[in-house]
């Protein structure tokens, strides 16, 4: 039991010191992904969920988003804009430790090209963090055995914290004809730094998350897509690589119904499998992480089941497009 606690807690403190806690299908959480993604679904409103549980074996680690957003002004080969709503929910541990984050997103598409926009994006929002103290076990509790009723020697200021949090970001994308497109992108995540720490007199802060993303969507032919994605991420001396491409295939000449299956590797942690289907303005997909890391001893060889789904609701007379880096068909 000992051992079983003190692995929870590194867990926790990975998450909270380390990386933020992130989507395997970070191409169907887009506002999470990066700020100027706000309103890249042109023409149209677009909702967005996704669930996220890993390490069952070891406990509870579950992440749960929602995002809503929508460009504005977006007249055909002019410059618009996106405005947004996002909201994320993250469990760790079996102490009630969460991490809830509200943000307001928005972005300004400049058309540089007849073919090519570059975007800015910025979120503005709360970051807050809490726990339930009454749950945690020390080393202080054991005295010849465990005792439920001894203090866990640990000075506890609060058992919330909530602070104002900042993103920004950055994203160039251009189309190739009717060929398809290709993108890239950067953002930046915590810019005011919001404070992560319980104890009296002890300061913490969130550390800065710079992200970089890359890729290229190419029809093969009339039926089939080809498109490669690369992210890389870096937080507090944590670093991360995921990399892949999935395979969309038309199942359809009259109704837009697509299928696909994608394969991908986050270095020294996962196998990412996944699994799409969209059929019209829905879009809903699966993937399963298999850890490949040695926490796999811990986790028995567990990893984490996601889901994600996407509802693109057309605005009336208003131009819409297949072709955007981030909208419902991506």
């Amino acid at each position: 039991m000992k051992k079983i606690s003190i692995i929870i807690f590194s867990l926790i403190g990975g998450l909270i010191y380390g990386q933020d806690a992130h989507f395997s299908q970070f191409y169907n959480s887009q506002l999470s992904l990066n700020p100027a993604l706000t309103g890249s679904s042109i023409g149209n409103t677009r909702l967005t969920a996704n669930y996220r549980n890993q390490w069952g074996s070891v406990s509870k680690f579950q992440n749960m988003a929602f995002a809503a957003d929508m460009s504005i002004f977006d007249k055909e080969g002019d410059n618009f804009g996106g405005v947004g709503l996002y909201a994320v929910n993250e469990q760790a541990g079996v102490n009630g430790f969460s991490i809830s984050k509200v943000f307001g997103s928005f972005a300004y598409h400049n058309a540089i090209s007849k073919n090519a926009y570059l975007a800015f994006g910025a979120q503005t929002g709360i970051y807050s963090i809490g726990y339930n103290s009454s749950d945690i076990t020390t080393d202080a509790m054991w005295q010849n055995g465990f005792d439920e009723t001894a203090t866990n020697g640990e000075n506890f200021e609060t058992g919330s914290q909530t602070s104002l949090d900042i993103n920004a970001g950055l994203l160039y994308y251009s189309f190739i004809g009717d060929k398809g497109m290709l993108f890239a992108g950067a953002s930046a995540f915590h810019l005011l730094k919001p404070s992560n720490s319980f104890l009296e007199g002890e300061a913490s802060e969130v550390p800065r998350k710079f992200l970089f993303h890359t890729g290229l969507k190419y029809a093969i032919n009339d039926d089939f897509n080809l498109f490669p994605k690369v992210i890389f991420m870096t937080q507090g001396g944590a670093n991360e690589l995921n990399l892949g491409t999935s395979v969309e295939y038309d199942i359809s000449d009259h109704i837009y119904k697509v299928f696909a299956v994608g394969l991908w590797y986050r270095n020294k942690d996962a196998v990412i499998a996944m699994a799409s289907v969209e059929y019209n303005n829905i879009k809903i997909g699966i993937s399963y992480d298999i850890n490949t890391s040695d926490l796999s001893s811990v986790t028995n060889n567990r990893g984490g089941l996601e889901l994600s789904l996407t509802y693109n609701i057309p605005k009336p007379n208003k131009r819409t497009t297949n072709l955007t880096p981030h909208n419902p068909r991506y």
